[in-house]
């Protein structure tokens, strides 16, 4: 019963303190869209205890505004990887700046499933817990052409958290079954500050590199193309 209890333990201890609302890391992108632009774009989001491997599609509805949707992997170095999926939307402010200025909004989901089993001489233990991540992110991002191929960009806003986690476990000791079930959730917010670069390698195709700090600080790279 002890490894049950730790067990469960481990799943909240790890998606409280390490999953915070990074679901929208890299933001990748620069503050201007035109109607029409299409683009995809891909990377790896490196940090000490998580990666993050993902697809993004973008698509310029209308001038100044564009929405995307997004595919990946969240991979906890202690738990197996999981899928998450994001949607959001880019609005460019229509003012008169020095720089590009666009609001930038995510919506991402994961789940986090762990399960397993024990046994020993007068009994055995078995248990599973499920645990959902919804993140929002919000977030003013600036970005400046430096010369015709190299652009800058930078984000500032918040991110915030939900998590709820279901878990259930059974003992049997000396032919005697117990079943125990146990639920949770919390929320929480945090700054986000990014800052990175992009670097057109052809019409098509950029690379780019990006900084960004969630609680904790993502080192992203990747690249895009543009239809």
């Amino acid at each position: 019963m002890k490894k049950i209890v730790a067990s469960l333990f481990v799943v909240t201890a790890l998606l409280g303190s390490q999953a915070h609302a990074w679901l929208g890391v890299p933001y990748a992108d620069t503050a201007n869209v035109s109607k029409g632009d299409t683009s995809v774009s891909g990377g790896v989001s490196i940090e000490s205890d998580v990666n993050l491997y993902g697809l993004r599609a973008q698509y310029g509805f209308m001038e100044g505004v564009s929405v995307f949707g997004g595919i990946g992997m969240v991979d906890f170095d202690r738990m197996d990887a999981e899928p998450y999926f994001l949607l959001g939307g880019k609005y460019v402010l229509p003012v008169q700046l020095p720089f590009d200025a666009a609001l930038r909004m995510s919506f991402g989901f994961a789940r986090f499933s762990d399960k397993g089993s024990h046994s020993w001489v007068h009994g055995s233990s078995s248990w599973k817990t499920d645990t959902d991540l919804m993140t929002i992110n919000a977030a003013l991002l600036a970005s400046k052409p430096l010369s015709e191929t190299f652009s800058l960009y930078g984000a500032v806003g918040i991110s915030y958290q939900q998590t709820k986690f279901k878990g259930s476990s059974t003992a049997q000791f000396r032919g005697v079954e117990r079943q125990e079930s146990y639920s949770d959730s919390n929320s929480d917010t945090d700054p986000a500050v990014a800052l990175g670069g992009t670097y057109s390698v052809t019409d098509n195709i950029s690379v780019y590199v990006e900084a960004t700090h969630i609680d904790r600080t993502f080192f992203s790279i990747g690249g895009t193309f543009k239809f």
